[in-house]
């Protein structure tokens, strides 16, 4: 793993390669939104928000139980979400979460940011598969 230096003003992000291990907590980054998406569609209890990962593309390995809990235990401290206990079922009760207006606000904020990412990821696969195709015309000489 690569450092990139430190200055005295504020700290620039660690480089990381895509292989190495680290890699696998990637997804931990845009938790926040995805269950301020999910939270949006519906309220839910944490078992469903985990149930709904791989929908998502995301593995059930990648995410651990307790850092969805330890996510919304956040959000709701922060006043994203707010929850609820669901004791109208026959099984043990459930703490139900759902969206406040500050949550709202902050998931209309993640859209326009993922919508900002999403272009210039699209830029550096068009870059990227540029220059394949070159490289490819090169070693075909």
């Amino acid at each position: 793993m690569v450092q990139t230096k430190t200055n005295h003003r504020k700290r620039l992000p660690k480089i990381i390669h895509p292989q190495s291990h680290h890699n696998r907590y990637r997804h931990v980054k845009f938790l926040e939104p995805l269950l301020l998406f999910l939270l949006h569609r519906q309220p839910a209890h944490g078992y469903g928000l985990m149930e709904s990962l791989p929908r998502c593309g995301i593995s059930r390995e990648h995410i651990k139980p307790g850092v969805i809990y330890k996510y919304l235990r956040k959000m709701e401290q922060d006043d994203l979400i707010r929850s609820a206990w669901d004791t109208n079922t026959k099984k043990a009760a459930k703490r139900v979460y759902s969206l406040t207006d500050k949550g709202l606000t902050d998931m209309k904020y993640w859209t326009r940011i993922l919508e900002t990412k999403k272009k210039f990821i699209e830029t550096l696969l068009t870059i990227g598969r540029n220059n394949s195709r070159r490289t490819k015309r090169r070693t075909n000489r």
